[in-house]
């Protein structure tokens, strides 16, 4: 079978992004995932109070005076309460539903709209909150001239998650190290990114060869990347590239001053994607297998196998010092990182429900050595790539799809 026919049928069959967690939905202290959504009229409303009736300034009436200002403010309190929950579901809810599409990092217009709105109210009633200058931040898209939004919520909630991604976020796309160190650190520490994103990160660095350049797509490969250039220093020879920082304009201009181009697009989809990689063929770019299908099928012609990632060859770039990643070179170079890598990582980890599904990304790179050892006639590297196939398929569940792919 071609290479390139081969790549095609991976991506109908299998689609290469099993497992990617995007970066983690803003939650409240609690889980809110059932209530209903919030209607317009309680953002046009904090509360609903009945008028009072102007009476004669009896001391019986004023007893009764007392009595109802205490439910009313009894009312207002809960309903207040019950609003606020609402809002904050709501923001959770639209972030997250942003931030898992499968086609665009940006959220699109409706989700901006219905972000903004939770935002305004909370700058109306409680603009002293952790609620306000949290989603405040958050709804700018990395926008880091709101940061001073940000440096609140963590301040008022130091030990909250979510701030920490946006503060370890905020921190790479400034480029400041220290910080980034420290956040990243604590969010390993607190297991927002866990063993087996991390585990799996160090097998996507490691796959990509001297001063590459790695685009990320989501939270797991983006923060585990970094997290093992930046905290532990290895592979300080390669670049990483997020997708998803590229919503903010500092961290755009800061890549176009390194030579990146970038397409005249305001939103970061998978047409933005295409285009970038077109723009910037130059360089010795891999893609991240986490990366949602769409965006692979997009520029599928021009994958090749590296490892864990994707290596971006474009064959019709004439300049003699442009990258070129060629199916031979694939092959000698995926050899390697199976019998330096691949293998004792599968053989030696224990994986968690999320590590298991993101072995199945090791699949490209055992199908592509199983054909290269059966045009060998290499029985015995042949057998080891098949157990090791037949592991994979298990841990993952994807046996089936394994299967059509033997045949």
């Amino acid at each position: 079978m071609k290479f390139y026919s081969f790549l095609f049928f991976f991506f109908g069959t299998l689609s290469v992004s099993f497992t990617q967690s995007n970066t983690p939905a803003v939650k409240n202290q609690q889980e809110l995932n059932s209530a209903p959504p919030v209607q317009n009229n309680l953002l046009e409303n904090k509360s609903i109070e009945s008028q009072p009736v102007e009476k004669e300034n009896t001391s019986s009436d004023k007893e009764e005076s007392q009595e109802l200002e205490k439910k009313k403010s009894t009312t207002r309190s809960v309903a207040d309460a019950q609003v606020a929950t609402q809002l904050q579901q709501q923001f959770s809810q639209v972030h997250q539903r942003a931030i898992t599409q499968n086609f665009s990092r940006s959220p699109g217009a409706v989700e901006q709209q219905e972000m903004n709105r939770v935002v305004l109210y909370y700058e109306k009633y409680a603009p002293t909150s952790f609620e306000y200058h949290f989603f405040k931040y958050v709804s700018g898209n990395y926008n880091v001239g709101e940061v001073n939004h940000l440096n609140e919520a963590e301040r008022l909630k130091p030990k909250n998650s979510d701030v920490l991604v946006q503060k370890a976020a905020y921190s790479l796309i400034v480029a400041d190290s220290a910080n980034v160190r420290h956040y990243l650190s604590k969010l390993v520490e607190v297991s927002k990114l866990d063993a087996d994103a991390v585990n799996y990160a160090k097998q996507v660095v490691n796959s990509l060869p001297e001063n590459g350049v790695l685009f990320t797509h989501g939270f797991d490969d983006g923060f585990g990347s970094f997290y093992w250039r930046e905290v532990k220093q290895e592979r300080p020879d390669i670049r990483i590239l997020s997708l998803d920082f590229m919503q903010s304009k500092a961290y755009r201009d800061s890549l176009s001053e390194i030579g990146f181009l970038f397409p005249a697009r305001e939103s970061i989809d998978v047409d933005f994607f295409k285009e970038f990689c077109e723009l910037n063929s130059e360089f010795n770019l891999f893609i991240s297998m986490t990366f949602p299908k769409p965006y692979l099928a997009a520029v599928q012609p021009k994958l090749i196998v590296c490892g864990l990632t994707f290596a971006y060859s474009n064959p019709t770039v004439s300049n003699d010092d442009a990258w070129s990643f060629t199916p031979a070179v694939a092959v000698n170079h995926n050899e390697v990182l199976w019998e330096t890598y691949g293998q004792a990582y599968l053989q030696k980890h224990e994986f968690g429900e999320k590590g298991k599904q993101l072995t199945a990304n090791y699949l490209p790179m055992l199908f592509l050595l199983r054909a290269h050892y059966i045009q060998l006639n290499d029985s015995k590297k042949l057998d080891q790539i098949e157990r090791m196939i037949d592991f994979v398929a298990v841990s993952s569940n994807r046996y089936r799809q394994v299967k059509a792919l033997r045949n």
